[in-house]
């Protein structure tokens, strides 16, 4: 789950979800740890924070949170198999551009 905001909502939103026995709803926290990152998500705006917050509520966010994080490892997992493509793609060009600048001198020269 990626949060933003200012420190104190976050750790206040954070001992909210801090679920450690199963709900109604089958939610289940069993662990949970805060770090900053320095990567800019496009989080949507619909995740703003409100004051009270009933369980099924965060339930639900946490179910939108994870169909956002799915987007984004999606989109992540195809821009590295693009530039895995697009590095060997550029690899091969390289292995071979002795040979083609050899092959092209020859021509120019007969």
């Amino acid at each position: 789950m990626i949060c933003e905001g200012p420190e104190e909502q976050l750790d206040k939103f954070l001992r909210d979800i801090d679920i450690r026995e199963e709900t109604p709803t089958g939610i289940r926290v069993e662990v949970m740890e805060k770090k900053e990152i320095l990567i800019d998500f496009p989080l949507p705006l619909r995740f703003a924070p409100t004051e009270v917050e009933e369980l099924r509520d965060i339930s639900r966010k946490l179910d939108k949170g994870v169909e956002s994080l799915k987007k984004i490892e999606g989109s992540v997992s195809l821009n590295t198999e693009l530039t895995a493509k697009n590095t060997e793609i550029l690899q091969d060009i390289n292995n071979s551009l002795p040979q083609r600048i050899a092959q092209a001198l020859k021509d120019v020269l007969k």
